[in-house]
Parts: C-alpha cells; sequence; structure tokens
C-alpha cells in the first residue's frame, strides 16, 4: 500500500508569504506524485493553474510583464493540450486560461484580494481531492455531502457552506442537497449556479455518495451543457470564471473569432461532422514547438515580427483549445473558421522564411499541414446537404 503524504498547510503558506513560486511547484509536483488515486499519479491541472494564477498576481503587479508572458507561455497555455488524462481536468480550465490571458496581454492587475481567493482556491483543491492528506474523513452515519463542502465565516461573520470544487456558497442553515443538485447541474431554475469546477472525479463519487449505479449521463453531457451559448458571470472570488477572453482577438483582423463567437450553438445531427480532437491537439502541440523554437533562437531583423506574428497564433491556437477541450460537438462553421484564422496567421511567415532557422521552418510547415488537414481532411462529408447549405470557405 502506497504511504500517504501529509500536506503541510503551514509549509505551504510559507511559500506563498515569501513569492517563493518555485519552491512551491517543487512541493505540489512532489505532493501529487506520492499521494496517487487508486495507484496512479494523475495530471492536477487545476490545482497547477491555482499556483500559475498566484504567481501572475505577484508579476503583474511588480509590473513584470514579460516573465508574466513568459510564464503564460511556458506553463499555463500547455495546461490545455489534450491528454487522455482528464480525470481532475474541471468543466471551466479553458475559461480560466483565457482570463488568465486576457490580463496578462492587458497588462493588468487582478482584482483586489485575488491572492486571498487563489489562496483558498488551492486549499479547497487539496481538501476535495486529497482529504486522506490532511486526516480528513467523514464518520460513519454523517452526511457524505460534506466531503464537497466547507464551512467558513463570511466578511459578515455568517456561516456558510462552500462547494471546495468553484466557491459557490449558501447560508449554513440550508439543506446540503442543495449541493448535491449543484454538483450535478440539476439547478434548474438557477443553472448559472451549477458547478463550474466539475471533474470526472467529482461526478463519480456524488454518484457514489448518492448510492446512483446507473442511468446517469457521461461527462461528455456535462461538458456540452456548459458550453451551450450564454453569459457566465464572472466570480472574481472563487475559482470559477466564464465568458473570459472573449475579445481576445479582436487585434487580428481576421473577423470574428472570439471563443463566444466560435462556440455557437451545436447543430443537430447531420450537420456536425467526425471530432477533430486529434488534430486540434496537434496543432496546440506544434504552436508550444513554435514558440519553445522561437523563445530559444537568434533571430536578428525579424525578431519583433516572428513574435508578433507568433502572438497572434497562440490567441487563435488557445481559443480553439478552448472550445474543442469543452464541447462534445463543434458546428461546421466553427471549424471552418478557426482554420481561416490559423491560415491566414502562418501565411504571414511566408515571406520571412529565407530568416527562419531549419527547425522553426519545419514546424511553420508542419502547423500548414496540419492546418489544411483541418479544414479538408474531417469534415467534408460527402453528399451531405449541411455542407451545401452554407458558405464554407
Amino acid at each position: 500500500m502506497h504511504r500517504v503524504t501529509i500536506f503541510n498547510q503551514g509549509v505551504v503558506s510559507g511559500f506563498i508569504r515569501e513569492k517563493n513560486w518555485e519552491g512551491l511547484k517543487a512541493y505540489l509536483q512532489s505532493f501529487i506524485s506520492n499521494n496517487p488515486h487508486d495507484g496512479v499519479v494523475h495530471l492536477h491541472k487545476g490545482l497547477m493553474l491555482t499556483l500559475y494564477e498566484l504567481q501572475l498576481t505577484m508579476l503583474l503587479e511588480e509590473q513584470k510583464y514579460d516573465t508574466a508572458v513568459d510564464l503564460f507561455k511556458d506553463s499555463v497555455f500547455p495546461l490545455l493540450a489534450l491528454t487522455d488524462d482528464n480525470l481532475f481536468t474541471p468543466l471551466d480550465l479553458s475559461d480560466r486560461v483565457l482570463k488568465i490571458g486576457s490580463f496578462v496581454r492587458d497588462k493588468k492587475n487582478f482584482p483586489m484580494g485575488w491572492e486571498a481567493a487563489r489562496t483558498t482556491t488551492l486549499f479547497d483543491y487539496i481538501r476535495l481531492y486529497f482529504p486522506h492528506a490532511i486526516r480528513l474523513q467523514v464518520e460513519d452515519g454523517g452526511n457524505a455531502l460534506l466531503q464537497f463542502v466547507r464551512v467558513y465565516e463570511d466578511e459578515f461573520g455568517k456561516q456558510r457552506y462552500r462547494c471546495l470544487a468553484c466557491g459557490w456558497s449558501i447560508p449554513l442553515g440550508q439543506s446540503l442537497n442543495t449541493f448535491a443538485h449543484h454538483i450535478r447541474h440539476r439547478m434548474e431554475q438557477l443553472k448559472n449556479k451549477n458547478c463550474s469546477g466539475l471533474t470526472i472525479n467529482l461526478l463519480r463519487r456524488m454518484n457514489q455518495s448518492l448510492n446512483i449505479v446507473e442511468g446517469e449521463p457521461d461527462f461528455a453531457t456535462f461538458v456540452l451543457a456548459y458550453n451551450t451559448p450564454k453569459k457566465r458571470k464572472i466570480d472574481e472570488g472563487s475559482g470559477s470564471s466564464s465568458d473570459a477572453g472573449s475579445n481576445t482577438v479582436e487585434s487580428l483582423g481576421t473577423g470574428d473569432t472570439s471563443a463566444e463567437s466560435l462556440g455557437k450553438e451545436v447543430l443537430t445531427e447531420g450537420h456536425v461532422y467526425n471530432d477533430p480532437r486529434a488534430i486540434v491537439g496537434e496543432i496546440s502541440k506544434t504552436n508550444i514547438d513554435i514558440n519553445m523554437i522561437i523563445k530559444s533562437s537568434s533571430l536578428g531583423t525579424v525578431t519583433d515580427v516572428i513574435d508578433e506574428i507568433c502572438n497572434d497564433q497562440n490567441v487563435v491556437v488557445l481559443e480553439v483549445q478552448s472550445v474543442f477541450l469543452r464541447k462534445a460537438e463543434v458546428c461546421v462553421e466553427s471549424i471552418m473558421n478557426f482554420a481561416l484564422s490559423l491560415e491566414q496567421i502562418t501565411a504571414r511567415f511566408v515571406p520571412l522564411i529565407k530568416y527562419l532557422p531549419e527547425d522553426l521552418h519545419l514546424k511553420v510547415l508542419e502547423m500548414d499541414v496540419l492546418i489544411f488537414k483541418l479544414r479538408h481532411g474531417c469534415y467534408m462529408k460527402k453528399g451531405d446537404p449541411a455542407i451545401t447549405k452554407r458558405k464554407i470557405i
């Protein structure tokens, strides 16, 4: 049996107080490695994102904008890479990344109290997903829903229950069953109160606590419902976020390719094409490679131009990842808009080809091939009237 590593909140608080982000990162990574779930060490993207939010809070306050951009490119942006290990990936991961990206791009400080709120988010995450590491147990005969909430005192001295996954809260006197509806997305009258931090692991545990064995929709159903076009209020004080970064690509001049516009209503059966996630995943990986090559290369007089192209490409790839990571299905118009935007940006490399080092040249060509596949290789279902009724290109 694997020996549990106890979480030391005092040590973590010390790292945050001293702004020792490398120390905190090393501690969290070691903690995750030493506390596997069912013998498997999983990715905990939500936890690592909270760490980077804390670090970026300091960098933006200190006006270290170049360092903030590097951190976003090297550590925050790659969290959206698609993997097979999404057991602990929250619904709102891409929303949070987009929101962070907008603050970094605009050189804008996070709201007052952000560091304290994200510190709470970090400790709530540990309590929710590593209760054994803080020796937290629900006593036999106790309410199993207590594992998903925490009692706290608000600014008015009133006690409340707080969802450990997203920070949503209710007065202490209300029924804990409210959180069952909240986490299972059954808040019919208040859909914006459904849990934005829901994960596959959390849904499974909630169903288990309610003795639900069968008949529940799979996680993709929740992903699809979460991304139905709507405005979601940003909760500045919790781990949740919403329609963030919706204007992040306005400066590209390639049409409206924001997350909101690209995430339009999913079309009915017959209007939806093969799952493009494999190609989108490859585009994301290639884009990360391009970023790393540019960062480590000496590009001389074309450095600024290439940086600008790369930054524009990052924004669109981030939007693409945002939609495809969260949506179960994506309509053909969105797919073509994604590909067109990426194609127009990548074409700007062409006049600079002779200045590019060979490895960067090859990666740009690789991106061009992937964009072609995205446009023409996956979604042309011959004879489908849905194609002929639309102006695709």
